[in-house]
């Protein structure tokens, strides 16, 4: 036990009853890491990370300095991760609406073959319809020629 030691545990200790009510408060807002409930949290470590090295600074307390360091590297980290969430949820958005777009666009020219298609058929069944008549019929003019 150094002279550091109960120093850095009252500023320890302090900052864990003032994050108390604010990582409280902190659950109950929606989104996990990319909403405003990371945002939050993410500020709050900031916050710590800050008063920590000024602690550290103001009482010459290396230990104290290095835990700083250390929960600003790791906050910095964690917002590199959100950073990337944040790309990928995008990216994923606009993959799935593209997909969605072609989906609705294959349906489209689906639909559009199978009109198509309807009104070939359609088509071909008149033609045969007529030269079916007209076979008939000049069938008829030629037994009636007879």
């Amino acid at each position: 036990m150094n002279v550091h030691t109960v120093p850095r545990a009252a500023v320890t200790t302090s900052l864990a009853l003032l994050r108390a009510p604010l990582d409280a408060a902190t659950g109950l807002l929606p989104g996990e890491t990319t909403g405003p409930k990371g945002r939050a949290k993410r500020a709050i470590d900031r916050a710590d990370a800050r008063v920590r090295g000024i602690a550290a600074t103001v009482m010459f307390d290396p230990a104290l300095h290095n835990d700083a360091r250390r929960r600003k590297a790791a906050l910095m980290e964690r917002e590199r991760a959100a950073r990337l969430r944040g790309k990928a949820e995008t990216t994923t958005e606009k993959a799935r609406d593209r997909s969605e777009e072609r989906q609705e666009h294959a349906g489209r020219r689906r639909k559009q073959a199978s009109s198509q298609a309807n009104a070939k058929r359609q088509q071909a069944t008149r033609r045969r319809q007529q030269r079916v008549q007209a076979a008939k019929q000049d069938e008829q003019e030629r037994l009636e020629a007879n």
